[in-house]
């Protein structure tokens, strides 16, 4: 026999769950509204009461990260790895927890969290290939990242394939590829990333002012 719901029952069922989310939209609209630190007082508060949930966590990481600080950087992490956490196919968490996860092992010099966060930002990608800032991300975390972790073929595959959605957006990723090559001292690198750019993007300046200083060195 099939379960009947009162309607008085379902009703308030649904009154309940509207009012549990009011405070929770309230408080991503604190965030919206750049009002970080009240943003991220309401976002706690949400945190401790009641049980995980992965909007709260992420939006909790994103106002700490508007703090600046170590302190506030290191736990915008966590929190937004718990939101990976609970939910994992989440491309946007992903992304925003692995560029937490950089800017982490910039700042400790931390072999650890440069992988966590490479991963991260390959996972997000792989749930959401047209995420061309995603992309930027990669292919400067792969073009300026010491060895082992750097990859410069990497790196052009993510500009290309950036270039493929956008041209201007691609052929700046091939710019920046370029003067990181430059300055590693591998110029035909350099001219090779730089042309690229030209391909998808005839009025790139940059890459175009980068190839004649090039060629007006090679003359010297």
């Amino acid at each position: 026999m099939p379960l009947v719901v009162p309607g008085w029952l379902l009703a308030a069922s649904v009154g309940f769950a509207a009012a549990a989310a009011a405070p929770v939209d309230d408080a991503i609209s604190l965030y919206r509204a750049k009002r970080y630190p009240e943003a991220r007082e309401a976002l706690r508060r949400l945190a401790d009461a009641g049980p995980a949930n992965p909007e709260v966590c992420y939006y909790l990481g994103m106002a700490l990260l508007r703090g600046g600080s170590a302190a506030e950087l290191e736990a915008a992490a966590d929190w937004l790895g718990r939101a990976v956490k609970l939910e994992p196919a989440n491309p946007s968490y992903l992304a925003d927890y692995g560029d937490a996860c950089l800017s982490l092992a910039r700042l400790r010099d931390s072999l650890t969290m440069a992988v966590r966060g490479r991963d991260a930002l390959e996972r997000a990608v792989a749930l959401d290939p047209g995420a061309l800032a995603t992309r930027e991300g990669l292919a400067r975390f792969y073009s300026e990242a010491p060895f082992p972790l750097g990859d410069d073929a990497r790196a052009l595959d993510q500009a290309e394939a950036i270039a493929g959605k956008n041209p201007r957006r691609g052929a700046a990723a091939l710019a920046a590829l370029g003067r990181t090559l430059e300055k590693k001292g591998d110029r035909a690198r350099a001219r090779s990333a730089y042309a690229s750019a030209l391909r998808f993007d005839p009025a790139c300046s940059t890459a175009s002012e980068a190839l004649s200083r090039l060629r007006d060195a090679a003359r010297k």
